[in-house]
């Protein structure tokens, strides 16, 4: 299980695993091995955790991390929130079209700050923010839609939110394999030192675009 700074494209940790159901066992560990004051953290929807939420802003870092549906009623109550008709003009959103060789992909990034109610209900960790992701992508052979629903730590705006996890998925599918958490790395060095299995991952695996927006309306920088 492997930690990796998106800009710098480096991995900054590495965990050895016997198999997935050590990886949750194994994040304590991989996080005690970073820097995370003033970073984002992105991780697999295995390790949307509580506890992992709590390590990571005890120690000054936040979190964009992803739901799935077998998370008791957190990702059914984060879903239907914003998935409501009623609230598709009140939610800040943004969109973004690519086209390549042929396909055409449309993200759309929908944010909400107002989730005191949820934190109420579940008691999570530095709780902030909910957003979702909905994915479109249109071939001449088909056309696939996907939603996906997380939890996040700091208000970011849409723009930025859609940056982090679209950063998070190119390292992602650049290793064809699931990976551990994530660092969002533009605010600076990151690492302490890294451990005996920490290498360099392949070049053409890293490849997160430059990013130097404001991560909030009050003035932080994001990465």
């Amino acid at each position: 299980m492997q930690a990796f700074a998106t800009e710098a494209r480096l991995v900054l940790g590495q965990v050895k695993v016997d198999g997935k159901s050590n990886e949750i066992a194994a994040m304590p560990q991989l996080l005690e091995m970073l820097a995370l004051k003033g970073r984002i953290v992105t991780a697999d929807a295995m390790h949307t955790q509580s506890a992992t939420a709590g390590t990571i802003t005890a120690r000054g870092g936040d979190y964009v991390l992803a739901l799935k549906a077998d998370q008791d009623s957190l990702h059914e109550d984060v879903r239907l929130y914003l998935d409501d008709p009623a609230r598709a003009d009140e939610l800040p959103s943004c969109q973004q079209v690519d086209g390549d060789h042929g396909r055409l992909e449309t993200r759309r990034a929908t944010v909400c700050h107002e989730v005191a109610w949820l934190q109420e209900r579940h008691g999570w960790p530095g709780l902030a923010a909910i957003g979702k992701i909905e994915a479109r992508r249109e071939t001449p052979r088909q056309t696939k839609t996907e939603t996906r629903y997380y939890i996040i730590s700091v208000p970011l705006s849409p723009e930025r939110f859609q940056h982090v996890v679209r950063a998070h998925w190119a390292i992602e599918n650049g290793l064809h394999t699931p990976l551990g958490p994530r660092c969002d790395h533009e605010r600076g060095p990151t690492a302490k030192p890294q451990g005996p299995w920490t290498r360099k991952p392949r070049p053409d695996a890293m490849s997160c675009p430059q990013h130097r927006k404001a991560r909030t309306d009050k003035g932080r920088h994001a990465r």
